[in-house]
């Protein structure tokens, strides 16, 4: 009896560790069938967020040069870099011009009458275009005839000598104001011809202020304001 106990007892502990290997065996088993079922989506690799997408990687490849083409301005400068366009400047009108008329008589001195009638220029030159020859005649002479009113109402300023700048006949000591342009700020103390001084013996044509063609000599021609030199008026009425 004691032997059999002691033999049983030696070829259970086999038969025990088999037992706790099937139990661990069984309780894997259980717990992979428990585990949830990964999907295929979820076991295949997620792309790397820096990978660029080849399709969008070509596209962007293939309209590159036409958006250089249109970003670069002449002589290859990007549109950036290039100097901006200077905007034109805004045409003188009509009412300026008269706003600008109107100022003359209340101008205070000379310096702010020479400023005047260089604005008074620009914008006559600036809207010259657009006045019809007669009418810019006339506009020209109102202005000189208030600029000389303006004048005549001073004592300064008079006596001027030959070259030196004058806006009316008044200012010269001997002779008149004249030069080429037909607005006052442009002309110059000019000696008026006597009977016995000699004049060149050429023949000049030029387009006087007044509105009439000049064919004679350039001694004479010097003695008008002159609006242009060589060609007649576009209204031809000669002089001489």
């Amino acid at each position: 009896m004691p032997q059999f106990c002691t033999f049983a007892s030696t070829a259970a502990i086999p038969s025990r560790r088999l037992a706790v290997a099937l139990l661990a065996a069984v309780l894997a088993a259980a717990l992979g069938a428990c585990a949830p079922a990964q999907s295929p989506a979820a076991e295949a690799p997620a792309p790397s967020v820096d990978a660029p997408d080849p399709e969008v990687v070509e596209a962007q490849e293939a309209a590159a040069p036409e958006e250089a083409s249109r970003a670069e301005g002449p002589e290859g400068l990007r549109a950036e870099d290039a100097a901006p366009a200077a905007s034109a400047p805004a045409r003188a009108t009509r009412a300026d011009l008269q706003r600008l008329r109107d100022r003359i008589p209340g101008t205070a001195d000379w310096t702010e009458m020479e400023a005047l009638l260089r604005e008074l220029r620009g914008a006559l030159r600036d809207t010259e275009s657009g006045f019809a020859y007669r009418e810019l005649l006339h506009l020209e002479h109102a202005i000189t005839a208030d600029v000389a009113q303006w004048v005549a109402a001073r004592t300064d300023r008079r006596g001027l000598g030959r070259g030196e700048a004058c806006l009316a006949d008044v200012q010269c000591a001997d002779g008149a104001c004249t030069g080429s342009g037909c607005l006052p700020g442009e002309w110059t103390c000019t000696p008026r011809l006597t009977p016995d001084q000699r004049v060149t013996m050429d023949m000049r044509t030029a387009c006087l202020c007044s509105g009439t063609t000049f064919q004679g000599s350039t001694t004479v021609l010097n003695t008008h304001r002159v609006r242009s030199r060589g060609a007649p008026c576009p209204e031809e009425a000669r002089v001489r």
